[in-house]
This record gives structure tokens, C-alpha cells and sequence, in this order.
């Protein structure tokens, strides 16, 4: 059920929350200054992660998550650039040319 609905497994998903409240304070539980809990970390991948997966709307997720409509744009926005940040260098990079090599070996 989880992959079908994210489109990838659960260990993953939840590893790319770990990292991002690792590295961005946004993605991390805070409590407002009524000591009110704010949105918590899953809910606010789980926002970006619909909105990327299914190319949903802000405000179809904003009911869904009930969260509002700009919080909802800036979980998209941060999430976009934390994941450029974190593993451009790793998964989001060009092909070397031993990349290259080994995508035409498996094609023939």
C-alpha cells in the first residue's frame, strides 16, 4: 500500500525524512508560542511527496493534510531544494562515461 501510494518503499521514504530534518531546521517538530504543536516532519514530506508523485494542487493537499495552502507551497519548495542539496551529488549528477558504458551493455 505504501509504495503504490509514494510510488517507493517506506525505508526510503522515511530516509529521506531523517536526512531532511537533519539538515533543515524547517523539517524538524517545533511548538508555537502558545506551546502548540506545529506540523511535524512527516506531514510536511508527506505534502511534498503527494504533490510530486500525483502532481496533485496545493489546496487538494492542503484538505488532505489540513495543512494551509502557503505552508503547503513552502514544505514543496524546501523539500525540492533539501533534496538537490543533500543528494545531487550522489544521485542527481550526468552520467560518466563508465554510466554510460554500463546503460549500453545492459540495452544490448
Amino acid at each position: 500500500m505504501f509504495r503504490r501510494r509514494f510510488r517507493m518503499r517506506k525505508h526510503v521514504f522515511l530516509r529521506i525524512v531523517e536526512d531532511l530534518s537533519r539538515s533543515d531546521n524547517y523539517f524538524t517538530q517545533r511548538v508555537d508560542a502558545l506551546n502548540k504543536e506545529g506540523v511535524s516532519p512527516l506531514a510536511k514530506c508527506t505534502t511534498a511527496m503527494r504533490m510530486l508523485a500525483y502532481g496533485m494542487a496545493a489546496d487538494a493537499v492542503d484538505e488532505y493534510i489540513k495543512i494551509g495552502g502557503s505552508t503547503v507551497l513552502e514544505c514543496l519548495r524546501r523539500f525540492c531544494k533539501g533534496i538537490i542539496q543533500l543528494y545531487e551529488q550522489v544521485y542527481l549528477r550526468a552520467p560518466t562515461q563508465d554510466d554510460l558504458q554500463r546503460i549500453q551493455l545492459k540495452t544490448i
